[in-house]
Formats: C-alpha cells, structure tokens, sequence
C-alpha cells in the first residue's frame, strides 16, 4: 500500500504544510521501533558507506522526537514550515551567537547500500547536525525546526548525496552563559507528562550541586556514565512508560541507548532544561580506504539533545 496515494499529501495527513510531519495519527514511521530491530538483528547489515573532510565523524541524525507522551517519545506533531532541501538550509534552530572560531565545516559523500528500501512512501535522510547543504536526486523537503530532510517515494536503495555540515564546539563558559530559551523553545520542548513528575525529585538529587542548565546536564551525564552505576545491555524487558523507566533509573539500571536517551530527556525536562531525542547512526567504522567510513545496522542510536540558547541543539 501506498501511504500517499490511499492519502494524498494535498489533504495534509502529513501535517498542516501538505507535506509536513504532523502528528496526524501516527502514518509516519516509529523511529524507535526501527533502531531496536536493526540493534537486535543477529547479523548486522550494511545501511551506507560515506566519505567525508571530518577528521572525527559526527553521528548521522535521521529523526527528531520532540513530542513526550507517557509511553514514548514521537515525531513532533508541531510541524512548522517545511521547505525544499535543494541548496543552501535553514539555520539551525537557536544558533544565533556563535562564533566563527567555534564552528567548523566538513562535507561528505554518502551512499546506501543496494539493499536499503526500494520503494518507500516516505524517507528520511542521515544527516551530520546541523547540515547546511544537501545535493541529492528527487524530491525532498527539509523541516526548518528540526533539521530533518525527507521525500515522498524515493528509492534509498543505491542513492547517493552529498552533505555539507557544520560542527559546532562551544566552550563550557560558553554554555554556561547561555540564557534563557525562547518561549518558542519553552512551549514545545518542556511539556512533561504527569506520570513522570515522580521522577523530578530524583532529578533534583542527581544535580544538586549544579548551578546551572549546563552544569546539570554535566551532573546528568555523569550519572548515567559513570557515578550511577549504569550497564548497558540490549537484553531489557521494561515496558516504555513511565513506571518502566522508574524502573530502569532506580531498579535495574540496565539498557541500551533507548533507554537511556529517553532518560536524560525526560530527567532534563523535569530541571526546564529543554530536550528532544534523535535517532539515527553512530559514525560507523573506518574501512581502510582514505576518509572512508561504513555504517551497518549494529550503528543504530539514539541519544538526547539539548538546548542552549544562542547555542542550539547540543
């Protein structure tokens, strides 16, 4: 079946923009989902090869969860303009005093493997973030919030692009700085549902010796990578809701990078840090061959973002 054809775009089932990614009933795909399957998969496949100038790859971002729900996090249903990916890109949300000295900029060249889906109704292309110049064949839109660069029946198998991207390296003082997010920012990224209120006290014992927005994220890192006792495993059973990731953060203390993404972001939440989760592909594996990089299956990831003003998604 065809998603655009039993529902053409013009009836806006992909959102309020005709060929957006509105929440309008989940019709797009389940990005979680997705990872976990490729994560689980007893013999990695090989998604894409790239080259690229970056001496040390960033991670390839596809999808951007914005939106929390009390059992999991999903595409945002608050879509706001939606243009076409061919040239130059919009500026990354939030960036707005960032200096030259702190940014750099790499390119690569990207291709998938011939085995990539052949005929999807709606794709999503793994992107450095934040891009600021795709070349690629077909049709495809880039969202102006979230960064994230999509078509309608594009063929994945085989296509090749290329993508020019920035990597932003503020100073902690830098992020410590950072002020106040937009009220913009604030509405869409700081709802937390009550289920998950329970956890604000945890939160609060995690940061506090933290003074500020970045000196708690710190504290979050931290936590889950060091002082928390934290094992990863791909072995987990928790239901994804609330008392599941009580669960995870008090009980356990074991999963993999689902689990522990939706953490952070929901614990940075409930401390009005605002959060978002992305999914995508970790950098892959150098081949050998020049500048050369190949990412399988096994490179699926998710991890949590997070906003400094002036700064962006970090």
């Amino acid at each position: 079946l065809q998603v655009n054809r039993m529902f053409p775009a013009h009836v806006n089932v992909f959102g309020h923009g005709g060929n957006g990614l509105g929440g309008s009933g989940g019709i797009g795909p389940d990005p979680l989902a997705q990872m976990a399957q490729d994560l689980h998969e007893g013999a990695p496949e090989p998604v894409l090869t790239y080259t690229t100038t970056d001496p040390e790859p960033q991670y390839l971002q596809m999808y951007v969860l914005s939106k929390l729900t009390t059992t999991q996090w999903q595409l945002s249903p608050h879509v706001t303009a939606d243009g076409s990916a061919s040239g130059t890109l919009p500026k990354a949300q939030g960036q707005t005093q960032a200096s030259n000295s702190t940014i750099s900029t790499q390119t690569a060249h990207v291709t998938f493997s011939d085995a990539a889906s052949e005929d999807a109704p709606l794709s999503f292309l793994p992107l450095p973030y934040p891009a600021t110049k795709v070349k690629v064949a077909g049709k495809w839109a880039v969202n102006d919030d979230t960064g994230m660069v999509f078509g309608f029946n594009n063929s994945l198998s085989g296509l090749s692009y290329s993508v020019t991207s920035q990597d932003l390296e503020p100073t902690a003082q830098q992020l410590a700085r950072a002020g106040s997010p937009a009220a913009a920012i604030t509405s869409q990224y700081l709802t937390v549902p009550a289920a998950f209120r329970s956890l604000t006290a945890l939160a609060d014992k995690v940061t506090k010796s933290a003074t500020n927005p970045y000196s708690k994220a710190l504290a979050l890192q931290n936590w889950f990578t060091d002082t928390g006792n934290f094992t990863y495993s791909l072995k987990v059973n928790e239901p994804v809701d609330a008392t599941g990731l009580t669960h995870f953060l008090t009980v356990t203390k074991k999963g993999y990078c689902q689990q522990f993404a939706f953490a952070m972001a929901v614990l940075a939440r409930l401390l009005n840090i605002p959060s978002r989760v992305a999914v995508g592909f970790t950098p892959g594996t150098a081949t050998g061959v020049l500048n050369t990089f190949q990412v399988k299956t096994s490179d699926a990831h998710a991890w949590p973002e997070l906003y400094f003003q002036g700064l962006g998604w970090m």
